[in-house]
């Protein structure tokens, strides 16, 4: 399952900024805080079931891993999980029964995060900006 998130203007910070590294690597530290939060999120077992007696392994939730990865100038994070059964429990494929149970599938944890997230990437620009000693040579603020 892929989950896309653009981030905006970015083209025009690094203008302001004349050095693409360091707002790459706050977008790669927001992408790993990100990830880390759906990760654990994800993750989350809804209660037991009233009256059943299986017994919980905690599989599914200790296979859910992020990755970051930046890669000619993107960010990419990506969460995902290697147990087989997944995709019917939190992906795509969700089942009526496991929705009824209380999983909530990672899509629906990505929009309910997206305000979060997304704001997220706004402090990684503004701390990338905040860096920024001295606007580059030829440099005019708008309206100025």
């Amino acid at each position: 399952m892929e989950i896309e998130l653009e981030v905006m203007g970015i083209d025009a910070v690094e203008a302001v900024l004349g050095d693409r590294s360091r707002l790459e690597g706050e977008l790669a530290a927001a992408m790993e805080q990100c990830v880390a939060e759906l990760v654990a999120e994800v993750g989350q077992y809804p209660p037991p079931v009233a009256g059943s007696r299986y017994q919980r392994t905690g599989a599914l939730g200790r296979s859910l891993e992020g990755q970051v990865e930046l890669s000619e100038g993107e960010v990419w994070g990506r969460v995902s999980s290697s147990i087989s059964y997944a995709p019917y429990v939190i992906g795509p494929q969700q089942t009526r029964l496991m929705e009824e149970r209380g999983w909530e599938r990672m899509r629906s944890v990505v929009e309910r995060k997206r305000g979060w997230i997304e704001e997220q990437f706004r402090a990684a620009v503004r701390g990338a900006l905040a860096q920024q000693s001295e606007p580059p040579a030829g440099f005019e603020p708008a309206g100025g």
